[in-house]
C-alpha cells in the first residue's frame, strides 16, 4: 500500500441545521409548526401504572429541547398513539 491510497470511507454528510427558540411559542400559541426540529435531550423508559385503562407496560419520556427550553413527551412502547398519565 502506498502512501497516497487509503482504505478509509469518508464520513457520512449529516445535514446541518440551526436549533431555534420555538418552545415558548409553541406552548403560547398552541400550533406546532412544520419542519419543527428539536434536540433529543434524553430518553428514558419508564413503567406505566396498572389500573382499568393500562396494562402496567412500558412507555418512552422522551426530553426534547430547543437549545433553550425543554419540554417532555411519553409514548407508549409499541403504540401508535400518545399515553397520557
Amino acid at each position: 500500500m502506498d502512501a497516497h491510497s487509503s482504505d478509509t470511507v469518508a464520513p457520512a454528510k449529516v445535514p446541518h441545521f440551526a436549533l431555534k427558540p420555538i418552545i415558548k411559542e409553541l406552548v403560547r400559541t398552541q400550533v406546532c409548526f412544520p419542519n419543527l426540529k428539536l434536540l433529543i435531550d434524553k430518553v428514558s423508559i419508564v413503567a406505566l401504572p396498572k389500573n382499568e385503562h393500562t396494562t402496567g407496560a412500558e412507555a418512552y419520556r422522551l426530553f426534547l429541547t430547543d437549545g433553550e427550553k425543554t419540554i417532555q413527551g411519553m409514548r407508549s412502547v409499541g403504540d401508535e398513539k400518545p399515553c397520557e398519565l
